[in-house]
């Protein structure tokens, strides 16, 4: 019956433990086992928190210092001067021609404003692990930011005959720098749907790279003016037929429609190379937390750069002496 063979169960098991008691602990070993693991244990949390801390210190710096430049930009040229007082014309000529111009230029700005403010909290690890519902839609708020600033930016560039400000070169750098953002934040997605975190993280850095990188374009065209090293009243000539303007012909644009989001891309890669092995390993397990639907942390964020305001400290095209910085 089955119980008879219940009981016969039992019996065995309890003859097992008779003939091979297990090992009995001393109080030495005792001592001797718990200084050991506490000894390796001391070592690896401590030294990988401190790995963390000094990892994620320039990280804080490099956000605190492109807030302090693309906050204050974000309302003064994308909300007050474009939303708000629909100024289309004091910074670079052609751009509210017409309203479809308008309305693909507002929501690539837009689009990318949203993408600004949101990137760095994407690897913010407390986030992650606390909260990661608000990480998983922040992420897609991100991814969709992302790949919306690419779309309208390249429209935008159709609805301009693929002439921007600075001829066919800057269309050329800007489409295939609108068109990288768009695939890096689509790669987020992909791999984050896949749990491919590792993959993820790393997308997720170019992504991000190429989302400050407008700004960092802005950034040292700014410092380059403030150290005297160039003059916008120099070149200032557009032409209204073409729409384009003689400053951006100049040698140092031509380089720098391309070198701004390339050197993000280069910065991104160094990052990605350098990452602490043991981030590596976490972010293959469950950095990027899986809920029970099968939802996963999306990051992504961006202001594509495929767009006509460049945003170069510029005098007004109409005449005015005032130094206009897009």
């Amino acid at each position: 019956t089955i119980e008879q063979h219940m009981e016969l169960v039992r019996k065995r098991k309890t003859a097992a433990r008779a003939l091979h008691p297990p090992p009995i602990m001393t109080e030495a070993n005792e001592i001797m086992s718990s200084s050991m693991s506490s000894g390796s244990s001391s070592d690896n949390p401590r030294s990988g928190l401190s790995l963390r801390k000094a990892w994620a210190l320039p990280w804080v710096i490099l956000f605190v210092c492109l807030y302090t430049f693309a906050l204050p930009w974000i309302r003064a040229a994308i909300i007050q001067r474009y939303l708000i007082d629909h100024d289309w014309t004091v910074a670079l000529p052609g751009l509210g021609k017409t309203l479809a111009r308008k309305i693909f230029m507002a929501s690539h700005m837009s689009f990318g404003a949203i993408g600004i403010v949101l990137a760095p909290f994407q690897f913010i690890g407390a986030i992650r692990r606390k909260y990661p519902k608000i990480h998983r839609w922040t992420g897609r708020l991100f991814v969709s930011a992302g790949i919306g600033a690419c779309i309208c930016g390249n429209i935008f560039i159709y609805l301009k005959h693929y002439v921007l400000v600075g001829g066919i070169n800057m269309t050329l750098a800007f489409t295939f720098a609108g068109l990288f953002l768009g695939f890096c934040s689509y790669m987020c997605y992909h791999t984050a749907s896949r749990k491919q975190f590792h993959r993820h993280r790393e997308w997720a850095i170019r992504s991000t790279s190429q989302m400050w990188a407008p700004m960092l374009y802005r950034y040292w065209y700014v410092l380059v003016f403030l150290m005297g090293w160039d003059d916008p009243s120099k070149g200032q000539e557009c032409d209204s037929k073409t729409d384009t303007c003689a400053l951006y012909f100049q040698t140092f644009d031509m380089i720098h429609c391309w070198s701004y989001w390339m050197s993000a891309w280069i910065v991104a890669e160094c990052i990605i190379a350098t990452l602490p092995k043991e981030d590596k390993a976490e972010a293959e397990q469950s950095n990027a937390v899986s809920n029970d639907d099968g939802d996963v942390d999306v990051p992504a964020l961006s202001l594509s750069t495929s767009t006509d305001d460049v945003s170069r400290p510029l005098l007004q095209h109409q005449g005015s002496n005032n130094v206009e910085i897009g």
